[in-house]
């Protein structure tokens, strides 16, 4: 946002480590004119002195927000970053050592393993920033009216915002993003398998989920879950075609069929009858695959239990995945206007973040 002609800052930053890009800011004294943050205080109403429960914080006192202001004097975009408490301190409990066959982050870790959780905790705020600034800036969705967007508008607003993100995110770390399903190096491959690693580093949104599933209907955890698979799926798709060189702008996720109740069966609860349907930029990819929506959060589940159902749904994502990738490439080795509009539609897309 800042690295135009004229601006504060220059790109080529992009590709240093976390402390040398600190120490340029602290050099040129650009937190203050770039960056604002202030905490918000959970409270009910008006009412300083009643501080709302974690579920309550869960579910109305969770997201922050983000302000984008043009400033002059220097010319520049300044960010003012307004953070709940719920957000601050779940994301810190939450923080953890993520597993990466990262060679440098490893060694990192040997010598100072409190600077490399430090820079996991970075990757994850910078992807986090990312999806707010996709939904603020490129969908028009922000704190005063995403309540409004709700369903399937929330699903695939959410699928755009986590693409956008993952785009972001390896443009935050120096790296080129390309579309035309030429496979980049072998290198460029394996530090962008790294990032998203180490973006891996982070329980804060498992955590909001379990508290506000304390107050869902099974069939709202049903629901849940299956937003959660779409979600997870189309996450994974994004980086698995980035890693081709197959960037996309446009993925979402969709069920056929319905929910269904078990009437006949000892587990009771709910079903889906339907298969994966995948949009990416704009074509759709018929999987014949059911999506896996067996409850892997129950924590009454049996050890062994709860460890089959999360590798059978970590194998049923990876075969989605394959199908949805697969195909894709095949259509854009084959159509030279698809490859034109996939650059298009980035280019298109990079520019209206920066506007």
């Amino acid at each position: 946002m800042n690295s135009d002609k004229g601006q504060l800052c220059s790109k080529s930053w992009l590709a240093l480590s976390d402390d040398e890009i600190a120490e340029i800011f602290k050099k040129r004294e650009l937190d203050s004119k770039l960056v604002s943050y202030q905490l918000s205080k959970a409270m009910i109403g008006d009412d300083t002195s009643r501080i709302p429960d974690d579920m309550e914080k869960a579910e109305h006192d969770f997201y922050g927000k983000f302000q984008f202001h043009h400033r002059n004097k220097p010319n520049r975009i300044h960010v003012t970053y307004f953070n709940t408490e719920a957000f601050r301190d779940w994301s810190l409990e939450g923080l953890y050592m993520p597993k990466t066959s990262s060679v440098s982050f490893a060694e990192l870790k040997k010598i100072d393993n409190k600077t490399a959780l430090a820079m996991a905790g970075t990757n994850y705020l910078v992807k986090n920033f990312g999806h707010n600034t996709a939904h603020k800036k490129f969908q028009l969705i922000n704190e005063l009216n995403f309540h409004a967007f709700g369903g399937d508008a929330r699903y695939e607003s959410d699928f755009t915002a986590d693409n956008i993100a993952n785009i972001m995110l390896l443009r935050a770390y120096g790296l080129n993003i390309t579309v035309k399903g030429r496979e980049p190096s072998v290198e460029t491959q394996q530090k962008i398998r790294d990032l998203f690693a180490i973006n891996r580093c982070n329980r804060l949104f498992v955590e909001r989920a379990e508290r506000r599933q304390e107050q869902q209907s099974e069939l709202g955890s049903f629901q849940e879950r299956m937003w959660h698979f779409k979600r997870q799926l189309a996450n994974q798709l994004s980086v698995a075609l980035v890693i081709e060189g197959a960037a996309v702008s446009d993925i979402a996720v969709y069920f056929t069929g319905r929910i269904r109740t078990r009437t006949e069966d000892k587990r009771g609860g709910h079903y889906h009858d339907g298969k994966v349907v995948v949009r990416v930029n704009g074509i759709y990819i018929e999987t014949g695959l059911a999506p896996y929506l067996e409850d892997h959060r129950n924590k009454q589940t049996a050890a062994e239990r709860l460890k089959a159902i999360n590798e059978r749904r970590t194998q049923r994502l990876d075969d989605i995945v394959t199908f949805c990738k697969t195909a894709y490439l095949k259509e854009l080795k084959a159509h030279s206007w698809l490859r034109e509009y996939a650059q298009s539609t980035l280019n298109a897309l990079e520019h209206r973040l920066q506007a």
